[in-house]
């Protein structure tokens, strides 16, 4: 299994040693989001891979766009592994690595990616802005 990761990083450009250990799990855990592909539990330096997913069972079929999607999918978690929480980060490695497949910016896979990240962000700035409130909130007497 981490022998199938190694290559996708050097596929990406990186290496089998930069590439963090990837794992496949067949059931979502239920805290995991249900549009989620793959997920790293915080600390873990762990990449799990769901396996229940349309994505997945495509790119098993063999080269081509589902493939392509799931190893941008690798990068985008490893750049969870390296970099933490930040979805812009984690994004803009999955859309570099699409970009360096050789998939079209003006492509569905490359333009749902994009859309998917100005949701992500969003939704992690307003969290962040909501946790800084609170924050604030607390330290008042």
């Amino acid at each position: 299994r981490r022998s199938c990761a190694a290559h996708h990083g050097a596929a990406l450009g990186g290496s089998a040693v930069n590439m963090p250990p990837v794992e496949f799990v067949a059931q979502r855990p239920p805290d995991v989001s249900k549009n989620a592909e793959a997920f790293v539990r915080r600390g873990s330096g762990v990449i799990s891979v769901l396996t229940d997913t349309d994505t997945f069972r495509s790119a098993r079929c063999g080269p081509g766009k589902p493939l392509m999607k799931l190893a941008s999918i690798l990068a985008h978690e490893a750049s969870h592994v390296r970099n933490g929480p930040s979805e812009r980060l984690a994004y803009e490695a999955q859309l570099k690595a699409l970009l360096h497949l050789g998939v079209d910016p003006k492509s569905s896979l490359y333009s749902g990616v994009q859309a998917a990240m100005l949701v992500a962000v969003a939704r992690q700035e307003r969290r962040d802005r909501h946790e800084a409130e609170a924050v604030l909130l607390r330290r008042r007497p």
